[in-house]
């Protein structure tokens, strides 16, 4: 391919070629126009010169000239003109006055007594005819080109015979005019043209085709060098195949691969530079599948020169021409010596990497195992101490201890289960287990610390899921309790609310098994009878930013600094969730965003216990009754309405002075939004103990639980047990 600039140089070259050979047409037209109107011009004259001027003069341009014998040898000498000259259509004798008019004389035509007036096959006036008529210099030719007449366009060459003489009418003036075809002037002037352009297209194009070949040629084998020399040079072994398998080119790099010269491989089989462990039918099947215009590439043991044997790696593509005719392959040879002793020697560093850390786990098994031992004890006497008679001074001091050492077992506990984790030696116990026993197990750890800041606790488990499922308890309380900490520290006001459900006979629900790109989809419902459970936990907290989520699930890490001097932690709760949930055949992700809180949902698969029955909901049936709920919480609110309507129970909203628990067979007050002993006072007869049911944090003092019992007949910690609620509300129906 030529550099544009040499494309753009020979494309201008070609345009001057061209338009050479239309000026060379045009200068050749218009020269054989001129002579031919040259030839026709002498041809008028020597015509015009056969007349005797007298007796041309003698005609008078009247019907009784046909009589005389002088016009009809004057007609037979015009017909002998009209028949002389190839292309003439007709010659005429024409008499032209002082004033201009023209009239016709005599025809080579037949002739009638009306012919001598002014036809409308002799074009007139012709304007030549009259300025021969005034010349003072006769005879004049000239032609008159192009004349219209009857559509049809002439070449009119004319002539004078003698010059003017005395008529009737004056002064006038005898012409021969010969009427030849337009096309006598064109046919020649074109092929003239014609030719000239032609010739001058050769003579200055066929230098330039050859220079523009020669260039292309060079360009070509410029390339081709080019190519030789990058194949040459390459160190990869290149070789050409013909058909039969014979090398026809094998370039230097191959050459130093197998340890030949390249004529002692020129024409060998490459069959023959495989080695023996290779199937015998290796190059065959390879061989043919090429052919099918199909590229190959693998692996295969090569044999040198000296016998000595090493790993290769070709690429083989067939070579067809224009015609799709089977050429032959090209074959690139890569040594996969250095490669496979550096894929060696990284596994070798695999392996040792992967045996020291299975040490460090082993170690740091060991370690949180000896470790917890002395601190259990140390947790367990401060306990017993705290039960003795201590001075407050002292009582603080140990109630420090305690607190230090719990702390420390929880550390050493996580350390032990990561360190499990890694190493590959941490055990599932699967046996049955209640979920929303275990979620509100999880909820009452930290119903204290939420209480002290003002954070509302809510859960919501479906109906459908069932009461019974075969999994491991233990570790989803765990991946529970790590979330809800994380979810409270990092929550300074709000709520924190955790859902279940079952994703079979659900909406499509997308499970990113990568957390920061979602990609994949977790299936609800799988052939061997497990199903999948989703938890979700949903705080109102500070949110995390995109940049910050690839360090959540790493070991050891924190979002910042500051996060470690506020609120404490190793960080590693969520690397061993993520450990847990996957040893549990499912995944966890989070979605947040900045200032508006977190939620982290995770999978986990389980088994329906053979005892439950899926399609039973596990609450009994409270049709009929009718509880009101009073100054709750809009969440906590919409969360009682579902599990007590789920049961059948008709809820209603109240505000504190719109008590009347004679309206209602129950109502549920948020203790800490109204002053109960007020309340029961003012609605006196509304206020029916026996129907009160108030809920208070788990951490109000005895003294104050004492002051409410008088006013309610139960009282309910908060987060609220779904099932002991329902469990109150089946005795009342009883």
């Amino acid at each position: 391919m030529l550099p544009p600039t040499i494309n753009s140089r020979l494309s201008g070259a070609w345009l001057l070629v061209f338009v050479l050979g239309i000026a060379s047409g045009g200068v050749a037209f218009k020269h054989a126009r001129e002579n031919k109107l040259a030839d026709l011009r002498a041809a008028a004259g020597r015509a015009a010169a056969t007349f005797e001027p007298s007796a041309v003069a003698a005609l008078e341009g009247k019907p009784t000239d046909v009589a005389l014998p002088r016009f009809a040898e004057v007609q037979k000498s015009l017909r002998q003109i009209a028949a002389a000259q190839s292309g003439v259509h007709s010659a005429h004798l024409l008499r032209i006055d002082a004033t201009g008019s023209i009239e016709r004389i005599a025809s080579a035509d037949a002739f009638s007594p009306q012919a001598f007036e002014v036809a409308p096959d002799v074009p007139a006036p012709l304007d030549s005819l009259r300025a021969l008529h005034r010349s003072p210099t006769p005879p004049i030719v000239g032609v008159d080109f192009p004349v219209t007449g009857r559509g049809v366009s002439w070449a009119v060459s004319y002539a004078s015979i003698g010059g003017p003489h005395r008529a009737a009418k004056g002064d006038v003036s005898d012409v021969l005019a010969v009427f030849s075809e337009a096309n006598v002037l064109r046919a020649p002037s074109f092929d003239a043209a014609a030719h000239a352009a032609v010739y001058a297209w050769l003579l200055f194009g066929i230098p330039l085709a050859l220079l523009s070949l020669r260039r292309k040629q060079s360009s070509h084998e410029a390339i081709v060098q080019k190519l030789a020399e990058a194949v040459e040079q390459s160190q990869s072994g290149i070789m050409i195949v013909r058909p039969d398998g014979r090398i026809e080119f094998a370039n230097a790099g191959l050459c130093r691969q197998l340890q030949y010269d390249a004529p002692e491989l020129i024409g060998r089989s490459c069959r023959e530079l495989q080695d023996t462990p290779s199937p015998k039918t290796f190059f065959d099947r390879m061989l043919e599948g090429t052919r099918d215009g199909l590229s190959w590439e693998g692996d295969w043991i090569a044999r040198k020169k000296n016998g000595t044997t090493y790993s290769v790696r070709s690429v083989i593509t067939p070579v067809y021409n224009a015609r799709r005719e089977h050429l032959g392959f090209i074959a690139v040879v890569t040594d996969m010596t250095a490669q496979q002793r550096e894929q060696a020697k990284l596994l070798e560093a695999k392996n040792a990497a992967e045996t020291a850390d299975r040490a460090k786990g082993h170690f740091l098994a060991t370690m949180s195992h000896e470790v917890r031992t002395p601190v259990h004890g140390i947790v367990g006497f401060t306990t017993l101490l705290l039960e003795t008679q201590l001075t407050s001074e002292q009582r603080d001091y140990v109630q420090t201890i305690r607190t230090s050492a719990n702390a420390l077992v929880q550390l050493t506990g996580d350390i032990l289960d990561f360190s499990r984790g890694e190493s590959g030696t941490l055990q599932l116990e699967s046996m049955a287990c209640d979920l929303r026993a275990t979620i509100e197990d999880a909820l009452d750890m930290f119903a204290g610390t939420a209480a002290e800041k003002q954070l509302e606790l809510l859960h919501l488990v479906e109906r459908d899921v069932p009461s019974q499922v075969i999994l491991d308890g233990g570790r989803v309380r765990q991946v529970l309790v790590n979330l809800i900490n994380n979810a409270i520290k990092f929550t300074p006001g709000g709520e924190v609310e955790v859902r279940l459900r079952v994703l079979s006979g659900k909406s499509t629900s997308i499970a990113p098994f990568d957390l920061l790109q979602g990609a994949g989809q977790m299936v609800a419902e799988f052939d061997d009878g497990s199903l999948t459970f989703e938890f979700s936990v949903r705080d109102t907290g500070i949110g995390i930013v995109p940049e910050d989520r690839p360090k959540l699930f790493q070991p050891f890490s924190q979002l910042d600094t500051s996060s470690v001097r506020r609120f404490g932690g190793a960080g590693l709760g969520l690397a061993i969730s993520r450990n847990l949930v996957r040893l549990m055949s499912g995944d966890i992700w989070l979605t947040s965003e900045r200032g508006k809180g977190t939620t982290f949902t995770f999978t986990v698969r389980g088994r329906p216990a053979p005892e439950s029955d899926v399609t039973v909901s596990p609450f009994a049936d409270l049709s009929g009754l009718k509880v009101s709920l009073v100054q709750l919480s809009p969440n906590l609110t919409n969360e009682l309405t579902e599990v007590l309507q789920s049961s059948g129970v008709q809820v209603v909203s109240h505000s504190m002075f719109e008590i009347n628990a004679n309206a209602t067979d129950m109502v549920i007050v948020e203790c800490a939004a109204i002053d109960a002993e007020a309340a029961a006072k003012a609605l006196r007869a509304n206020w029916r103990t026996e129907r009160m049911i108030g809920l208070v944090n788990v951490n109000l003092g005895a003294a104050a639980r004492q002051a409410l019992r008088p006013h309610f007949g139960s009282l309910l910690n908060k987060p609220v047990h779904h099932r002991a609620l329902l469990d109150l509300l089946l005795r009342v129906k009883r």
